[in-house]
């Protein structure tokens, strides 16, 4: 939740005023089951905050109280923020090229699980937080 509120104010958002995406309500990859899941205490720290939560996973329907897309595009779509929870093989194989054209300008992604190379996320002009690597512009 920190790092969310540091990246919005780092790049002029008001936390009132914003779509934050949260893929993967999942406990881990490729499982339906969310209990445990460590999606619950930060879609419902957002939810608290006044932001915008859509939250999307391919293998459940458990949303913690976030508003629930039925694709990955659908949540993504005019996000200021993305953050991955859970490393499914889809959002591994998300096309950041495509992403820049459905997201608002200066998304930050906030990566728990690596997901992404850092300096890919970067050439494509995104705020990226990822465990282990700290801020990279």
């Amino acid at each position: 939740m920190e790092t969310t509120l540091l990246a919005l104010k780092e790049t002029g958002k008001d936390a009132r005023n914003v779509k934050v995406s949260v893929l993967g309500t999942t406990y881990k990859a490729e499982v339906a089951d969310s209990r445990l899941s460590p999606a619950e205490p930060i879609i419902r720290k957002l939810l608290r905050s006044g932001m915008k939560v859509t939250a999307y996973d391919p293998y459940c329907q458990e949303s913690f109280g976030a508003e629930r897309a039925g694709s990955l595009s659908e949540a993504v779509r005019d996000s200021d923020c993305i953050i991955i929870v859970t490393d499914h093989a889809e959002f591994k194989k998300i096309d950041l090229q495509l992403l820049k054209s459905e997201v608002k300008e200066k998304l930050i992604i906030i990566d728990g699980r690596r997901v992404f190379d850092p300096n890919v996320v970067k050439a494509f002009g995104f705020k990226y937080y990822g465990l282990g690597y700290g801020l990279r512009d």
